[in-house]
């Protein structure tokens, strides 16, 4: 009877470190899975703030002429698309011509869904929106100032990147904070459309306004329409830290996964407290058998 006793204690034992081995490999699996996008979002994070400290130090490097040699261009850039939409002859600027194609054109700041120095590059072709954001050749650089309005796009629903993926949880009343050369500049969002692809309309200058629109495809996984969220100029400039700003992306997928992952561990803890109680019941019933 006691031989019968003891297998069966064994046997039980072997049960439970079969299901803590089986456990413990999913839930390692688990925990991987559910950290891959966050931490290669981390690294594509890493390779842009590559892109913007170059892009520092280069504007450290540069003169006072240099800098406003690049700001008339801008400005005369900027001159030549609000004379060609009213339809005004005008010396052409070529949008190449405008600061270095090469690098980042400024960056990109919106609090409410933690976007922090996000470059945005010439154009808006997949191998720039692959690097972060873009700027819509045919828009106004943004460097401020009337007649000019801006385009910034951003891909949503990336595999393992956040980008613009969230710029749908904006809401009016918001600001963003554009940063071109030694200019700052804040927008406070007071329209929310969404639009057909080919509604260039929507994006046209408004005269007299200072304007920059954050552009992105919509639903994500289909893009049949065109998100489009913009800011008109605020002045004075508001640091952020200064402003009271709701966060829009409390339901982020980084948020859920640290809920996921606390509820991970709880189970652990609780199927580890199970298993020892287990043991000390059958180290127990050992015991008195042997007694």
């Amino acid at each position: 009877m006691a031989a019968k006793s003891r297998t069966v204690r064994r046997l039980a034992t072997r049960r439970i470190t079969t299901i803590e081995r089986v456990s413990e490999v999913l839930i390692v699996i688990a925990i991987a899975l559910y950290l891959y996008p966050i931490v290669a979002n981390y690294f594509a994070d890493q390779q842009r703030s590559v892109a913007v400290s170059n892009y520092d130090k280069k504007l450290a490097q540069m003169s006072k002429a240099q800098i406003a040699a690049e700001l008339r261009t801008a400005e005369d850039y900027n001159q030549w698309l609000w004379a060609s939409q009213r339809g005004i002859p005008a010396k052409p600027v070529p949008y190449t011509k405008v600061m270095a194609e090469d690098t980042v054109m400024g960056t990109l700041d919106i609090p409410a869904i933690d976007i922090q120095h996000m470059p945005f590059f010439h154009g808006d072709d997949e191998n720039t929106l692959s690097k972060g954001l873009g700027h819509m050749p045919g828009t106004s650089i943004p460097i401020g100032g009337k007649n000019t309005r801006a385009v910034i796009t951003g891909h949503t629903g990336v595999e393992n990147q956040k980008l613009f993926s969230e710029v749908d949880k904006l809401q009016k009343g918001d600001v963003f904070y554009v940063h071109v050369l030694n200019r700052n500049l804040m927008y406070k969002i007071y329209k929310i459309e969404v639009v057909k692809p080919d509604r260039t309309d929507k994006v046209r200058i408004i005269k007299n306004q200072d304007t920059v629109t954050l552009l992105t495809c919509t639903p994500p996984g289909i893009n049949s329409f065109r998100l489009l969220v913009t800011g008109k100029r605020h002045i004075p400039y508001v640091d952020p830290d200064h402003l009271h700003i709701v966060k829009r992306d409390f339901w982020s997928y980084e948020h859920i996964v640290l809920a996921l992952l606390f509820l991970l561990l709880l189970v652990l803890l609780v199927g580890y407290l199970y298993r020892r109680h287990m043991r000390r019941l059958l180290a127990n019933e050992g015991g008195q058998n042997n007694g």
